[in-house]
């Protein structure tokens, strides 16, 4: 019997919680996600396989909780924080990444997303 931890009664103070889910592309089923995203309390999370109704979607969700987002190719990352040195990289053919640089209380954290 495990129990997980209430998100909303985490100390944040000297933690970033991060969060990030395959939504799959053809997946027309956003308010799960949506939900999945409020119930666990990310400071960021980096969506996998977004369209522009994805983004759309998410972004109208998300807009006040996670007022920086960034978008390359297929990923997205909505979060609290700054993000600063957002890029895309081609590392090969078929393959996307998305790189950006969280900053919370000045301290920051370089987030690499590949898929």
């Amino acid at each position: 019997h495990s129990q997980r931890a209430d998100p909303n009664l985490i100390n944040h103070s000297n933690h970033l919680r991060i969060m990030s889910a395959n939504v799959n592309v053809r997946n027309d089923q956003y308010a799960p996600t949506i939900q999945a995203v409020r119930e666990q309390n990310p400071d960021v999370v980096l969506f996998i396989e977004v369209n522009s109704t994805w983004i759309k979607k998410l972004d109208q969700a998300f807009k006040s909780l996670f007022p920086y987002h960034f978008k390359a190719g297929g990923l997205a990352v909505w979060s609290r924080f700054p993000l600063t040195h957002s890029r895309s990289d081609a590392l090969k053919s078929n393959t996307t990444s998305l790189i950006t640089t969280v900053t919370k209380e000045q301290r920051s954290l370089q987030l690499i997303g590949i898929h």
